[in-house]
């Protein structure tokens, strides 16, 4: 692996162990879904998203389905990134996501599959982000 891999592998976990930080920290999560994104723009986290019950017309443009109005983490963060940066510079931005299950004592009992969604695959793409990283039970993938 070349050292260029090699920190890039690093710094996926890293901003991928602060979104599993932050997923088991939902105070309300939904239905027991536990997921945190983050853009992230120069290796710089930009912005934070989790999923919530909150409805918003920004994830009812790209839901899945007319009952899936609910925030996504994805969704979210590119929200939420929208009001910090130009949306130009989500192009060169990267978008990570993670999910956490929990124990009944509420400690982390593993990561486990974030895969973006359909609806959420349409928003990301609209944008142009072109790295996107999420946690699966066995570490973590690309779409």
């Amino acid at each position: 692996m070349s050292a260029y891999s090699q920190t890039s592998l690093n710094r996926n976990e890293k901003i991928l162990d602060i979104l599993t930080k932050v997923a088991a920290d939902i105070s309300e999560p939904v239905k027991n879904y536990r997921l945190a994104a983050a853009i992230v723009l120069k290796n710089s986290i930009i912005s934070f998203g989790v999923n919530s019950y909150k409805t918003h017309p920004f994830q009812a443009r790209w839901s899945k389905n007319k009952h899936a109005i609910h925030l996504h983490a994805e969704i979210n963060a590119i929200k939420n990134a929208t009001k910090k940066i130009d949306t130009n510079l989500l192009k060169k931005s990267s978008l990570y996501v993670a999910r956490v299950i929990l124990d009944n004592k509420g400690s982390i009992l593993s990561r486990a599959l974030s895969m973006p969604c359909s609806g959420c695959q349409r928003c990301i793409v609209e944008f142009e982000i072109r790295n996107v990283i999420y946690t699966t039970n066995k570490g973590h993938a690309y779409l």
